[in-house]
């Protein structure tokens, strides 16, 4: 089971950067997520739909982007299965350099033995400018 989805490449840093495009305001910008799950069972050959699905807003303030020196970053943590927001500032894998990188990711330990979890989540960049958000859904 997976416990992290992101994209590695996902905003070029000069775009980023730049204060026109509205991604990063007075050295703050915000990321945030979607978290919809739809699947919750213990048995793996029956799908289980939940009646009312539960779906996680977050937003992640990050104050003095120009500032962050270490190489990961990660968010409170939010909802039941205690998600967060991870970013690399630099990039990571094949957006080492070029990109911030961001993803979701889960802490096992947080659901229980033998549940498999499938969600639909939406990332984004917040533009705090124009309103034109970069985002990336899994």
């Amino acid at each position: 089971m997976n416990t992290r989805f992101g994209i590695a490449k996902f905003i070029n840093l000069n775009t980023f950067c730049n204060p026109v495009n509205g991604y990063v305001i007075d050295d703050t910008c915000i990321f945030g997520v979607e978290v919809f799950v739809v699947k919750n069972t213990l048995n793996e050959r029956c799908l289980s739909m939940i009646n009312d699905p539960t779906t996680y807003f977050y937003s992640w303030k990050v104050t003095k982007f120009s500032t962050l020196g270490k190489e990961r970053y990660e968010s409170d943590s939010f909802g039941y299965y205690n998600w967060n927001i991870v970013l690399y500032p630099d990039g990571n894998g094949g957006g080492k350099g070029s990109s911030i990188s961001i993803y979701l990711d889960v802490s096992p330990s947080s659901i229980p033995v033998d549940t498999k979890l499938v969600v639909k989540f939406t990332m984004l960049v917040k533009d705090q400018k124009n309103g034109k958000h970069v985002e990336f859904e899994g």
